[in-house]
């Protein structure tokens, strides 16, 4: 059987140590509109388009810079954006289109 892919979303992640660390949003009421990505153990944000992910990480950096929050939320530089998709045979994974 031939394997199939579904793009399921896109997640950001940290690469600012040896480690990638997959980010979470915190969706706080004192937060911007749109939540701040942020480090956790919890859930990590899955965004549906690229766009949403870059918007997410520029609001975020734009928070740390106002705030002067630098060792508190990831800095733009350090963000790479990964295409998320399941992986399947023909039959297991049903494609939207």
């Amino acid at each position: 059987m031939k394997p199939t892919l579904k793009r399921i979303g896109f997640l950001v992640i940290d690469k600012c140590e040896v480690h990638e660390q997959p980010l979470g949003l915190d969706l706080s009421p004192d937060k911007p509109i749109g939540g701040i990505l942020e480090w956790t153990d919890g859930p990590r944000a899955v965004f549906e388009t690229r766009a949403e992910a870059v918007k997410a990480i520029n609001r975020t950096e734009h928070y740390r810079l106002a705030f002067n929050s630098s060792p508190s939320y990831p800095e733009k530089k350090f963000c790479e954006i990964i295409p998320l998709a399941v992986v399947g045979h023909n039959g297991d994974v049903k494609s939207d289109s």
